[in-house]
């Protein structure tokens, strides 16, 4: 009688012992994300113009990135027809404005080329680390970039408080005294 209680004791000591460790591993995978792309969610340009896309990739509390391989890249959907002319598609660690910072960013510079509606996609992939222990990270987020025709040079600006006429009025002639 005593062998069986011992045997059931060892199993039921192995089997708590077995899922402790499910819970202790799962633990540490089952972690919130604690980085983020940040980047504006819209831009509006006129053609020609040349503007500049912030991006800045902070890594979460109690985690840095790695120096290799971090890479940023900048993908312009085609739906609508090349719009966007950028002076670089593929950024690496080494673009950014501060290279040695804790949280990168990057200055990416773009040109509206085309009237409409440009998505541009941000694609990161870079190594997440905590301690002595790094896990990869593939992450992306979408920027739209509208691009619409410049002002007019021929209409001139209305005064600040006129107001709109009606359609039907008829046209004002202008006052002038009695003398």
């Amino acid at each position: 009688m005593t062998s069986t209680r011992s045997s059931r004791v060892g199993l039921a000591a192995a089997v708590a012992g077995v899922l402790a460790g499910a819970a202790w591993w799962g633990s540490g995978r089952a972690q919130p994300r604690t980085w983020d792309l940040v980047a504006p969610a819209s831009l509006t340009l006129q053609v020609g113009q040349v503007a500049t896309l912030e991006v800045a990739v902070p890594p979460g509390p109690g985690r840095t990135w790695a120096r290799e391989p971090f890479r940023l890249d900048v993908v312009e959907d085609d739906a609508a027809g090349p719009g966007l002319d950028f002076k670089r598609r593929r950024w690496e660690r080494g673009h950014a404005v501060d290279p040695d910072a804790s949280a990168p960013r990057f200055a990416i510079s773009l040109r509206a080329a085309a009237l409409g509606s440009h998505e541009v996609e941000l694609a990161l992939l870079a190594w997440s680390c905590q301690a002595r222990t790094c896990k990869p990270v593939r992450t992306s987020r979408t920027v739209r970039v509208e691009v619409v025709a410049p002002p007019s040079p021929d209409a001139a600006p209305a005064p600040p408080d006129a107001a709109p006429m009606p359609p039907d009025a008829p046209a004002r002639r202008p006052r002038t005294r009695a003398r």
